[in-house]
């Protein structure tokens, strides 16, 4: 084995390089902590790595082909993650959650030569070969033959939001998804004693970048299969993890439960939180942390605004621009607006492929994001004379529900099919904390309608996150002269009486069946 390693290519701007790397100088350091399989040091992680190329590559794997993962975080998802890295195959990963016409159109846009899933998927396309977990574990005695990749090689199709239609696939270099943890290296002082809560799911770029960060400064991952806020700082003791990331409500609701002495009974030193808890220097104090740190960015740019941890908290900003990003912000023309003064904020980085290589299979969409080589965000910003980036609002028609984007047009699809539903619309509003939004939908309906029905209708056709809580019936939408939603207006409207809660009822959803409870 350490003849094989000492002849294997580190490239640091590689996710292979940084395999190899970690094997070769800390063969014997702990690198994944399991909560039910164990602990897997440098050496073990480019092992299995190995196994499941192999296992891969007698499959018929070559480097370019596209391999869709739909697996939950764990030890299976690391193999297929791997395995796919070493051939220089592109990693396509799916929301487990996924399900009907949504997972069918993701399987169409990115046609997968291969598919690794605990069971085989129905949906996925004729051609595609299924490749069972459980055959990426078995070690092989033959290495797999490597294709020369660097980090300008694609590596994996990470899914948006699908703001305003299909959810897009962006495809991603090696060193797109590294250069994630650059900043996190720095801004954390982040080193090899440190250890990350990997509570998020690895489908999304964020969990992918701080992963690779660990990979980099020869620290290691508690890795979990989700967030579990009722026994954070448990399990951050247990663990002995010493940063994370907190998204959406998670820090709010942390700042909820009553002080205990577990608030400070932890190694905790710093969180990544995005947005900041409405008193940042409250929540430092009381769960005894170092600071936070904060940024801005996408799937498609990585973080190109940021805070590290230890510059000063400037309310309401989520940082200033970051080493090889150019940021503008401007009008409906594209001209640049004033320090003060809102508009769109317009992203460019200094090396091509440290951002999105364009949405895979989608030259429109494509096309409608970038703007003479900037990308266009779809957010309001605000820059003040100090060079602090101040988030306003959306332009686009995105919601951020449970830490998931989600497409209003997907939703409003599937409610549409239901019996007696003309149209419909459906926005964020404010939820219960800071940072948490709830999906609305409003509808336009002929005859009568039991909304609890409407419910069980969507269960099983939608992910349990892209339900909405709240349905209001109304007499018609409100419209542009050219017909458009006027969506911002559904956001300002009051409550009806012919408003619904369907918690209020007793419908809660979850993540192993969407109805949970009917009351």
């Amino acid at each position: 084995m350490k003849d094989l390693i000492d002849t294997m290519d580190a490239n640091p701007e590689t996710v292979r390089g940084l395999l190899v790397s970690g094997a070769r100088d800390w063969p014997d350091r702990p690198f994944v902590l399991f909560e039910d399989w164990g602990v897997w040091s440098r050496r073990d992680a480019l092992e299995v790595a190995l196994s499941a190329a192999a296992a891969m590559q007698r499959e018929g794997v070559r480097a370019g082909d596209r391999v869709c993962v739909i697996l939950p975080n764990g030890p299976d998802w690391l193999r297929a993650w791997w395995g796919a890295a070493l051939l220089g195959a592109i990693v396509v990963p799916f929301n487990p959650s996924f399900v009907g016409r949504i997972l069918e159109e993701l399987l169409e846009t990115t046609d997968p030569s291969f598919v690794i899933a605990s069971s085989p998927v129905s949906e996925a396309p004729a051609k595609s070969r299924y490749i069972s977990p459980a055959s990426l574990a078995v070690p092989s005695d033959t290495p797999p033959i490597l294709s020369e990749i660097n980090g300008d090689s694609p590596h994996v199709i990470i899914f948006t939001s699908g703001t305003t239609g299909r959810s897009k696939g962006s495809l991603t270099s090696n060193f797109h998804v590294i250069n994630q943890s650059f900043w996190m290296a720095e801004s954390g002082d982040v080193g090899e004693s440190d250890r990350f809560m990997g509570d998020l799911p690895l489908f999304h770029m964020a969990a992918l970048g701080n992963f690779t960060l660990m990979m980099r400064v020869g620290g290691s991952i508690a890795l979990r299969t989700r967030p579990s806020l009722s026994r954070y700082w448990e399990i951050a003791r247990d663990c002995e993890t010493t940063f994370g990331v907190l998204v959406s409500s998670m820090a709010a609701k942390l700042m909820q439960d009553p002080p205990s002495p577990a608030d400070r009974d932890h190694k905790m030193r710093f969180f990544l939180s995005s947005p900041l808890p409405p008193d940042p220097a409250k929540f430092v104090e009381r769960f005894g942390l170092e600071g936070l740190c904060t940024g801005f960015g996408s799937t498609e740019t990585s973080t190109a605004l940021c805070k590290p941890l230890g510059q000063p908290v400037v309310t309401g900003s989520c940082g200033q621009q970051r080493k090889g990003y150019e940021l503008r912000i401007v009008d409906e023309d594209f001209n640049d607006v004033a320090d003060g003064e809102r508009g769109e904020l317009l992203i460019r980085t200094t090396r091509r492929t440290q951002m999105s290589l364009g949405y895979f299979n989608n030259p429109e969409a494509t096309a409608e994001a970038w703007h003479d080589g900037w990308y266009r965000t779809g957010d309001l910003f605000e820059r003040d004379a100090e060079g602090n980036f101040f988030w306003r609002d959306r332009l686009k028609d995105s919601i951020r529900r449970r830490g998931e984007n989600v497409s209003s047009q997907e939703v409003e699809r599937e409610i549409n099919l239901y019996p007696g539903v003309l149209e419909s619309a459906c926005v964020a509003v404010q939820g219960a904390f800071q940072g948490d939004e709830e999906i609305k939908a409003f509808l336009v309906i002929a005859g009568e309608i039991d909304f609890g029905d409407l419910v069980r209708h969507l269960d099983g056709r939608l992910p349990y996150f892209m339900i909405p809580r709240f349905f209001e019936r109304i007499d018609e939408l409100p419209r542009t002269p050219t017909m458009k939603v006027q969506k911002f207006l559904l956001k300002e409207r009051p409550a009806g009486p012919a408003h619904w809660d369907r918690e209020a009822v007793g419908i809660t959803l979850n993540r192993s069946s969407a109805v949970a409870n009917s009351g």
